[in-house]
């Protein structure tokens, strides 16, 4: 079995039938077990809590479905030069949208009109994990490059030490702007 076959390690499905022109507004938080396997998935550290509330109604006359939700989770990562653990809390708003539904066949020269800059994602099948979609969202929160204040000093300090043996002014090389960036809470 093909992990892209695999069930979700957080899945809540959703029918798409329940999905009417108001807001459907669910909570869904991942018990322990689904955190671990999520931190497997993703090479966290750890993954301490992770929630969402997910709001989803039909829009456009019924053809699409819209997803307006926001995921809050707690999570630790190596950091990519020293490999300490860096904790961050994430809170991210998302917003996406699924259709159309019931497509009618496509005919010669005819064209679904969304004005949107995004193009909607497909719809495949009679229901949405509204879980996995969660977990899709944290996987592109998270920092891809987490540096620990420990990792912050040590380039700073190689910066100038390198500068230093070359003879020129530490401030004077094209990578000083980095060092002033801020550094991790």
């Amino acid at each position: 079995m093909s992990s892209a076959s695999a069930a979700p390690e957080f899945s809540r499905v959703v029918a798409l039938e329940r999905i009417g022109t108001g807001w459907l507004t669910q909570t869904i938080v991942a018990s322990a077990e689904e955190r671990a396997a999520l931190a497997r998935r993703f090479a966290l550290v750890e993954l301490g809590a992770l929630e969402a509330t997910v709001r989803l109604r039909r829009a456009r006359a019924g053809r699409y479905v819209e997803l307006d939700a926001r995921l809050r989770a707690a999570v630790v990562q190596s950091c990519v030069v020293t490999l300490d653990p860096v904790a961050a809390a994430l809170d991210e708003p998302f917003a996406l949208l699924f259709g159309p539904l019931d497509a009618p066949a496509a005919t010669p020269g005819s064209v679904d009109l969304v004005v949107d800059l995004d193009e909607p994602e497909p719809l495949e099948g009679d229901s949405l994990d509204i879980g996995e979609l969660v977990a899709q969202q944290l996987s592109l929160a998270l920092d891809p490059y987490p540096r620990s204040a420990a990792a912050a000093d040590d380039v700073a300090a190689a910066s100038s030490e390198a500068a230093g043996a070359a003879g020129q002014d530490p401030q004077d090389n094209p990578f000083a702007a980095l060092q002033t960036r801020t550094k991790p809470k």
